[in-house]
């Protein structure tokens, strides 16, 4: 649902977001992929212009668990090192145990949403989410834990509910979907879970699915 290429364009600006802010990738694999990610992301911008726009939600996906090193360096004083692993949907129920132990030492715990298919594809969007690996793979995570984590629910390709103000039936379904895991959630954790969307391509809105070459697109 865009994971890598929201890292890519998120890292890109923080690193123009201020003078005093620099960020470098840590080893040449990261510098490497996210270069691949951001021109990936910036040649749908190039191309809308002569023929329409269509998403393969499994074309060009990643299978494996990614990691990228990052460092961030805030004034002259102020050095982060920034640790971001990428765990893919489809990886954990044969990852399981490798996930839940990454997710354990985690700081923050990012779950990426494909927004159009969790609102406008009923049971298949929520299987496309893996909401229930995600909410199994959290709570092998967390069991025996105190939590401290932070909980961030990010909905992406969300243009289309931000434009006509309907973000808030967004949250009503995550709550719905994710209901089980965020219950256990308040149930572990005294740290508040949060919904923070992503507007991942800018103007474009999504439209709807259709079979091309008996794959599921989305417009």
């Amino acid at each position: 649902c865009g994971k890598s290429s929201t890292l890519a364009f998120m890292i890109d600006s923080l690193d123009h977001s201020h003078p005093s802010i620099r960020v470098i990738s840590a080893d040449e694999r990261t510098e490497i992929k996210m270069r691949e990610k951001g021109y990936e992301l910036r040649s749908i911008f190039r191309t809308i212009a002569s023929k329409p726009l269509w998403f393969d939600d499994e074309e060009g996906s990643d299978k494996d668990i990614n990691e990228y090193r990052y460092n961030v360096t805030i004034g002259k004083n102020l050095k982060i090192e920034l640790h971001c692993i990428d765990i893919p949907g489809e990886t954990i129920d044969g990852n399981m145990t490798v996930a839940a132990e990454l997710v354990k030492n985690a700081d923050v715990v990012i779950i990426a949403i494909d927004t159009p298919q969790l609102q406008e594809n009923g049971y298949t969007g929520v299987v496309f989410n893996r909401a229930k690996n995600v909410s199994d793979l959290i709570e092998a995570a967390l069991a025996g834990q105190n939590c401290s984590k932070q909980l961030l629910f990010v909905p992406m390709k969300c243009e289309k509910y931000v434009h006509n103000k309907s973000m808030s039936k967004i949250v009503s379904r995550i709550k719905e979907v994710y209901a089980n895991l965020i219950r256990y959630w308040k149930s572990v954790c005294d740290v508040p879970a949060y919904v923070v969307p992503v507007q991942t391509l800018g103007d474009l809105e999504f439209s709807h699915f259709a079979t091309k070459g008996g794959v599921q697109v989305a417009y």
